[in-house]
């Protein structure tokens, strides 16, 4: 695990582009596990922190570009690398990754602005064999208990 902690700046830019990833969804109509919360605009807002944080412990800059219609894939770019950031305010979050895409890598970040704890990453091909489909969720999804994660120290 590794502990970030965002800047006053960093957290006024999460909070910006949060902002404007709920008004491009709520544009579309387009759904989403976050809407199954009672604010769905807080969980915009600090998923974009976690991935902020995850660029800043990375020392790379993150692609943020809103494109109307647009529905991005993934999160980062790292080494030719793409990085999903997956977040949860639980400390003791797991990983649920809703669509399963092999060839991405999945990055588990707990907390809440401005400090993010980055637990853990897996490449979305090891998803299947370390984690397990659950249909008793929200919404089905593959979940992967934290502990079968790699650490975040052994990648960077």
């Amino acid at each position: 695990m590794s502990i970030v902690t965002l800047s006053d700046t960093e957290c006024t830019i999460a909070t910006i582009i949060g902002h404007r990833r709920r008004e491009i969804s709520t544009e579309k109509n387009r759904a989403s596990r976050r809407d199954l919360t009672a604010d769905g605009l807080d969980n915009d807002i600090e998923s974009s922190a976690a991935e902020l944080a995850v660029a800043k412990y990375y020392n790379i800059y993150p692609e943020w570009s809103p494109t109307m219609g647009a529905v991005p894939q993934f999160d980062l770019r790292l080494r030719g690398q793409r990085l999903d950031v997956k977040h949860t305010d639980r400390p003791d979050g797991n990983l649920l990754i809703p669509k399963l895409i092999d060839s991405l890598i999945y990055v588990l970040v707990c907390g809440r602005m401005p400090v993010k704890n980055i637990i853990g990453s897996l490449q979305g091909s090891l998803v299947r064999e370390r984690g397990t489909w659950r249909e008793d969720m929200a919404l089905p999804c593959w979940f992967v208990p934290a502990i079968k994660l790699n650490l975040i120290k052994e990648e960077k």
